[in-house]
């Protein structure tokens, strides 16, 4: 699914007529049917200033309603038919992923394979690695890829459907190249996680990916940032204990009883 945000929206006066909860309420459904809108498309869609716009969606990503990104936003939460897209989700809690991905860089054993999925945090944790960590990195993301390649890190590439709005390739010959590999540890960031009952994903796509990787991995590791407790999508991709490990910012859960116990926290609070 390929990002629509034209560089003009149609200029109405729209905002005038609305109360600020009103026109954030309407950004919002526009970031679901649209997936990705800039400043520009709302500034010229509400007829207020940038700023403005800003503000509103500095509301709604505190709201977590909408995912702020370099020159506009993204749809927050993802349904069984929009998710958002990386370029939604990259810039969006960036501290919060490097800390988790200075803990997972702990992780890595020199002279192994390892896998890391398409989503941002684990790009997060992608860019941490270097060559004198010793990994060789498979990988069905376009940007992991890259940025691996760029410093010299040996990195596979699976192929596949290229998906624009996620950067990465899935479909038939991206499962068929992942089930061909055996990693020493996979590392894995699902749409969201549940207290007693698993991980999981907007898309089948995601869910078959992930489901292979584990089952092809020594060890499973979820970067799991907080805005993944207590969501629960379409597409069960495995149990708790299918984990070694919850890396988080609190640090790093291994018992069920731990993982369990901060899940139901957070989902609380």
């Amino acid at each position: 699914m390929s990002i629509r945000s034209p560089k003009h929206a149609p200029v109405t006066r729209r905002g005038d007529d609305m109360t600020p909860e009103e026109r954030r309420q309407k950004m919002v459904e526009l970031l679901e049917s649209r997936e990705y809108c800039t400043v520009e498309y709302f500034t010229q869609y509400f007829g207020v200033s940038p700023m403005t716009v800003r503000r509103d969606l500095a509301v709604l990503e505190n709201e977590e309603r909408a995912l702020r990104c370099h020159g506009g936003a993204g749809a927050y939460k993802c349904n069984d038919f929009i998710a958002p897209t990386f370029a939604a989700r990259e810039y969006h809690r960036v501290e919060d992923k490097k800390k988790i991905a200075m803990y997972a860089i702990e992780k890595l054993k020199s002279g192994t394979a390892v896998y890391i999925d398409s989503s941002s945090t684990a790009f997060v944790f992608a860019k941490l690695i270097e060559p004198e960590h010793g990994v060789t990195v498979v990988s069905n993301s376009l940007r992991v890829a890259a940025e691996l390649s760029r410093k010299h890190v040996p990195v596979y590439c699976t192929g596949g459907r290229f998906h624009t709005a996620e950067q990465a390739f899935f479909g038939e010959l991206a499962e068929s190249a992942l089930e061909k590999f055996r990693f020493s540890a996979a590392f894995l960031s699902p749409r969201g996680i549940m207290p007693s009952e698993g991980a999981y994903d907007c898309t089948e796509y995601e869910m078959r990916m992930h489901k292979i990787c584990i089952h092809c991995a020594e060890e499973a590791y979820y970067l799991c940032t907080d805005g993944k407790y207590g969501n629960r999508y379409r597409y069960r991709v495995c149990d708790i204990s299918a984990f070694r490990e919850i890396i988080t910012l609190q640090g790093c859960f291994s018992s069920l009883e731990d993982i369990n116990a901060i899940l139901t926290h957070k989902q609380e609070k």
